[in-house]
């Protein structure tokens, strides 16, 4: 699995700054559109397109370092999303006279992207409404802006960038059309063995391409209870991964235990979004099968990338955990003790069996919250 981008990494924090959100965007039925509006002379070529949204009119900004030619390959294209500060141009293709180069749109048009960006509702020369273009309208913008890059460019999947809400907006189209987005990534590859012992890894370029929107809580279902026959007709050539998948991180945690890692299973909180993305809740977020079966991946994979870089000799950061203080143990002790359990031997040498195994002891009953927060 491997994918070759044009341009190194270096360049791409470069330009960038904060960090590159990439993604693969593919648009509906694609169809050319002429320019409104085409400038050639200097060092780029132009164009701008509009794109409609129901009544609402789209203004869409296209940059390269020359004209498009039938006989050329078709380029890479960038599309840069902007955020609720400010419209596309003043984003992207700002010029400050003296001041160096300030154009995201022209470092990557030198780089041999296809580059282009809008203005969203209510922004810049795009249509002003009484909506207040929130990221679900956002995403409805790319929806129609979409067709017209594909047809233009001839490419059905592009890069997405944004920044600030941009980069919601960019995110919040992936999870409602996973089908249409690649996700650039650096993947490590691990081969193990049926028991989960790692055989070798390797680092790579790679490109996650959806085929099903999962979450975890289907996941869960598919693993614990016996699939219907719906889920065969939809999931059928998953239902073996992912048995397989838990088959594997079930050796994987065992694994872990016996070396003396300690799993605290604190919940994490779930922010409720109502459909113009609003946050109207936040509820805890119950842990299963599906959770533990990827965060066991990602350990491992995790410890794959340390011990490459300590054979390699890396320098690289690592989080240590310590001992126990002694004195918080004898208060931890105490508390134990008044909810009816014990923390024996030596506090100075407590061993990872031991809060093991009192983790084990308190799953599932009502002190369990509390006592994990001590811990």
């Amino acid at each position: 699995m491997t994918f070759d981008l044009p341009i190194a990494r270096r360049d791409v924090i470069k330009a960038a700054g904060a960090g590159l959100a990439t993604g693969l965007l593919t648009g509906a039925t694609a169809q050319a559109q002429a320019p409104a509006v085409a400038q050639a002379g200097g060092e780029f070529w132009t164009a701008e397109y509009t794109a409609k949204k129901g009544d609402v009119s789209l203004q869409i900004y296209r940059k390269r370092v020359s004209a498009p030619a039938a006989s050329e390959a078709a380029r890479p294209v960038l599309f840069l999303v902007h955020g609720s500060s400010n419209a596309a141009l003043s984003s992207y293709d700002l010029t400050v006279p003296g001041k160096g180069e300030y154009s995201m749109m022209n470092v990557y048009a030198r780089l041999g992207y296809d580059v282009w960006t809008m203005d969203h509702e209510g922004y810049g020369k795009s249509s002003r409404t009484s909506g207040n273009s929130d990221i679900a309208s956002g995403v409805e913008d790319l929806r129609a802006a979409a067709p017209i890059v594909a047809g233009e460019t001839g490419r059905s999947r592009f890069h997405f960038y944004g920044t600030s809400s941009g980069g919601i907006r960019a995110a919040a189209f992936a999870q409602a059309q996973p089908d249409r987005v690649d996700r650039l990534v650096l993947s490590a590859v691990l081969e193990l063995d049926p028991r989960g012992r790692v055989l070798g890894a390797d680092f790579v370029h790679g490109v996650i391409r959806s085929s099903h929107r999962m979450t975890y809580t289907e996941v869960a279902r598919l693993l614990e209870t016996r699939p219907t026959s719906e889920d065969e007709r939809r999931y059928g050539p998953f239902l073996e991964d992912f048995r397989a998948m838990a088959e594997l991180a079930g050796h994987l945690r065992a694994r872990r235990e016996a070396r003396g890692s300690i799993d605290f299973d604190l919940p994490d909180a779930d922010v409720v979004l109502d459909d113009a993305g609003l946050v109207v809740g936040i509820v805890p977020e119950s842990r299963n099968v599906a959770h533990r079966l990827i965060e066991e991946f990602m350990l491992a994979a995790n410890e794959a990338v340390a011990r490459h870089l300590l054979f390699a000799k890396q320098p690289a950061i690592y989080r240590v955990h310590d001992r126990p203080d002694p004195d918080r143990l004898v208060d931890l002790r105490e508390v134990l003790e008044s909810f009816g359990y014990q923390l024996k031997g030596d506090l100075e040498e407590v061993p990872p069996s031991a809060f093991q195994k009192l983790l084990h002891e308190i799953e599932g009953k009502s002190c369990v919250r509390l006592l994990l927060d001590l811990l």
